[in-house]
């Protein structure tokens, strides 16, 4: 069969899977990307659905390591690469994480360092998180993005990065409760127990 027929192909089936996916059948979704797997096993779209729905199924993909070694890290596709690492990072397997991170290049976005960052802070690795944490411009980075970085400055013990970044984060969005919640750890770290306390008290009045 030609190659343009063959990736027709898998790609209806594929899709098929993941429309009865999103369709809330799951086990059936999962026995055709496993039988197509079977029998295409370096399909990288393939291993990125079938990892993708493992993971939001949350399943430890470190088991899945005979769908992992047929990864084409320059070939896999990018919307599964960040949710792959993530996985990992649910199940502290922070490592591991790391090492696909950089299997992925992950950094060459704004999130993928952001993660990184994350991930070498959780991992106590202070000289890498800093590395990376050195490289993000927190100018024009959202709410939600302050917060991450807040925290992995908190994790490596640098509290007061922390506080001025998310600080930034408050400015954008002042009753979201990730970033109330960071603010208020940032400040607990600093010592400002009084100014943590006024400022649960007046989100709670909001």
């Amino acid at each position: 069969m030609p190659i343009h027929l063959y990736a027709a192909q898998v790609d209806v089936l594929r899709e098929q899977a993941i429309q009865n996916y999103r369709a809330g059948q799951t086990q059936q979704a999962v026995s055709q990307l496993d039988q197509l797997l079977n029998k295409y096993p370096h399909d990288q779209k393939l291993l990125a659905d079938y990892l993708f729905i493992m993971s939001s199924e949350k399943r430890d993909l470190t088991n899945f390591s005979r769908f992992l070694v047929n990864i084409n890290y320059v070939d896999f596709p990018e919307y599964a690469k960040l949710p792959l690492i993530q996985n990992f990072r649910d199940f502290k397997h922070f490592k591991t994480a790391i090492d696909w991170s950089n299997k992925f290049n992950i950094q060459k976005s704004v999130d993928g360092r952001i993660l990184l960052s994350v991930l070498y802070a959780e991992a106590q690795d202070v000289a890498n998180a800093k590395d990376q944490l050195s490289k993000i411009d927190i100018k024009g980075l959202t709410a939600d993005q302050l917060v991450r970085v807040a925290y992995a400055y908190r994790l490596i013990n640098l509290p007061v990065d922390a506080l001025a970044t998310v600080e930034h984060a408050y400015q954008q969005q002042p009753k979201s409760l990730s970033v109330l919640q960071e603010y208020v750890y940032d400040l607990i770290a600093i010592g400002s127990y009084k100014k943590a306390q006024q400022l649960l008290q007046a989100s709670e009045k909001n």
